[in-house]
């Protein structure tokens, strides 16, 4: 009987080594590949200012302009409100000699955006309202181009 348990003392005593020995060669190979990818990333200057920084980024910077036709709707409303004076008010006539009944007309919405430049090809990044359902859009960069 001792001898069976010392079988089993001697073979839980291997098995300990033996994955003690793994755990810790699993650690050096993770900590050595760490280092290698560490070592190979690139490294970046932090501008000491803002100023620093707005000049290095200024480059890929644009003005976006952008042209929109909104169609005319209905009628124009020619009473902004109740009237005080009911049917009988004195401004109906001046409303409706300058503002008749004439149906809004097409008109040109202009809007003026920015945004940048994010790979060689020549992508811009925008908010998507600057050019959202725009019949014209001109990019201008900081050179003038």
């Amino acid at each position: 009987m001792k001898d069976c348990k010392n079988i089993k003392k001697a073979s839980v005593g291997k098995n300990g080594f033996f994955t003690i020995i793994f755990i810790i060669s699993a650690f050096l190979v993770i900590a050595n590949f760490y280092q290698a990818s560490v070592s190979e990333a690139k490294t970046y200057s932090i501008p000491e200012s803002f100023t620093d920084l707005a000049k290095m980024a200024s480059p890929a910077v644009v003005n976006i302009r952008t042209v929109k036709t909104i169609k005319g709707g209905g009628r124009v409303y020619r009473h902004f409100f109740n009237s005080p004076f009911g049917k009988q008010d004195p401004f109906n006539d001046f409303f409706d000699k300058f503002l008749g009944n004439e149906l809004q007309r097409d008109f040109k919405q202009r809007s003026l955006g920015s945004g940048f430049i994010i790979d060689k090809e020549g992508y811009i990044v925008t908010n998507n309202h600057v050019v959202e359902d725009a019949d014209k859009i001109k990019v201008k960069l900081k050179n003038g181009k």
